[in-house]
């Protein structure tokens, strides 16, 4: 199994504020359907685990850098892959990048397990 995840995303409404340009809430939204994409990858998705264990994942802290301005339909390839796992938190990278490979941005992400609503911590 690879140890990241790739995908070619185009950068539609969902993913653009007002001034057409992928904001900091639509990034945060990128990067949650990236990690839950890896995590379906490796079988530890939320679904998984809330069934197993009683827990979701959640993002503890996330950390957000451009190093170009992404506009509203821009094509752009995610790469996303665990840098440190530890037992109580997983840290991510992921990188936004066009297709030619150039680096668009950057997202650093720790997660970490929750207990779900209503069920009892162990």
């Amino acid at each position: 199994m690879k140890n990241h995840y790739e995908k070619e995303v185009n950068l539609t409404s969902t993913y653009s504020d007002r001034r057409c340009e992928l904001g900091i809430f639509q990034a945060a939204l990128l990067l949650q359907d990236a990690m839950t994409e890896l995590f379906h990858q490796y079988r530890c998705d939320a679904i998984r685990l809330s069934r197993t264990h009683q827990v979701v994942w959640a993002v503890a802290r996330t950390k957000i850098c451009y190093d170009k301005e992404m506009l509203w339909m821009d094509h752009i390839r995610l790469k996303v892959f665990p840098v440190k796992v530890s037992p109580i938190s997983i840290h991510l990278n992921v990188l936004l990048e066009t297709l030619d490979g150039e680096r668009a941005g950057r997202v650093w992400a720790d997660a970490a397990p929750r207990c779900r609503a209503g069920a009892s911590e162990v």
